[in-house]
C-alpha cells in the first residue's frame, strides 16, 4: 500500500516489485528492479526514506529515514532508523541499524545494535 503524508508521496520504480502487503508512506523512492516482500514498512514521514536499485527489503523490516544503496539485501525482521547502507552490503536478519550509523557491507544478524 501506498500513501501520501505532508504532500508528499511514494515514488517506486515500475520495475520494482511490491508487494500488496508492505506500506510505503510520505516520502519514498524506491529504485529499479528492488523488491519490497510482505509486511515490510518503509516511513517517510519524519525524512526520506530511498531505497537503491536492485535492492531487497525482506518480510517484517522497517526503515525509517534510512538511505539504503544499490545491490542490498535486508534480511527479515530489520530495523533501520535514520542511518545508511552502504551500495553492496547485507543486513542479517533481526538486525537493528539506529540513528546515524553508516555500513558497509555486512552488518550481524547476532542482534547488533549500532
Amino acid at each position: 500500500m501506498e500513501r501520501s503524508v505532508l504532500d508528499l508521496a511514494p515514488e517506486i520504480a515500475d520495475s520494482a516489485f511490491v508487494s500488496e502487503l508492505a506500506y510505503a508512506v510520505g516520502d519514498i523512492t524506491v529504485g529499479e528492479r528492488s523488491s519490497l516482500w510482505p509486511f515490510v514498512c518503509l516511513r517517510g514521514d519524519g525524512g526520506p526514506t530511498a531505497v537503491g536499485s536492485e535492492t531487497n527489503v525482506q518480510e517484517f523490516s522497517m526503515l525509517h529515514g534510512a538511505t539504503i544503496g544499490d545491490r542490498v539485501t535486508i534480511g527479515h525482521n530489520v530495523v533501520i532508523d535514520y542511518a545508511t547502507v552502504e551500495d553492496d552490503s547485507l543486513v542479517g536478519m533481526s538486525s537493528t541499524v539506529q540513528k546515524g550509523a553508516s555500513s558497509s557491507r555486512t552488518v550481524s544478524s547476532l542482534r547488533a545494535v549500532w
